[in-house]
């Protein structure tokens, strides 16, 4: 098990303290501690494990990553060489003539997806933001030699019905889908 903060809050409660990513709730203050994660969902960090540079980026679908060691231990949150933890989202893909990384991150409250370069070291040097029409799930994407290709499904976050009870996804056909070609210079 990768040992995320809320996680180990669960372990230390001896049940399940977050809801899921379809069924967030709220977290009961008493059962954290200092640094426990208090969100209304438990970080997924279980979507895709990647080998860049030596590390294994343990990866969620819209949290912050966490690190494994060779060994399946869980030193901790992801910097990748910076002051905090980073969101490179669930699924990446290498440059094949440098095997950096090209890593999309998303936001359920705001519409933009991030490109973000993250180079050979491990260290995030650029990212470019593309704006969307909505704040919209933005799973996986495509890389080609000079392009990253993005797919802007109409998929679209919607919070205050999830923390009503209803599904966090919202699927609005009239959006219709948007594909954008990224030049990656």
């Amino acid at each position: 098990m990768v040992r995320t903060r809320a996680f180990r809050a669960e372990q230390r409660a001896g049940r399940a303290i977050h809801g899921g990513v379809m069924r967030p709730r709220p977290v009961d203050p008493a059962s954290l501690r200092p640094g426990d994660d208090p969100g209304p969902f438990t970080n997924g960090a279980f979507i895709d494990v990647l080998a860049h540079c030596g590390h294994l980026p343990v990866l969620p679908e819209a949290d912050i990553a966490y690190a494994m060691t060779m060994d399946l231990g869980t030193p901790g949150e992801r910097r990748a060489g910076t002051d905090r933890p980073i969101a490179p989202g669930a699924h990446n893909r290498r440059y094949p003539s440098t095997g950096a990384l090209l890593a999309i991150a998303y936001d359920v409250e705001n519409p933009w997806v991030e490109l973000r370069h993250i180079d050979t070291g491990g260290t995030p040097v650029a990212s470019r933001t593309v704006p969307l029409e909505a704040p919209t799930m933005m799973h996986d994407f495509v890389l080609t030699e000079r392009h990253a290709v993005l797919f802007a499904c109409p998929a679209v976050f919607d919070l205050q019905a999830a923390f009503s009870g209803g599904s966090p996804l919202d699927w609005r056909p009239q959006m219709g889908t948007r594909i954008a070609l990224v030049p990656l210079d």
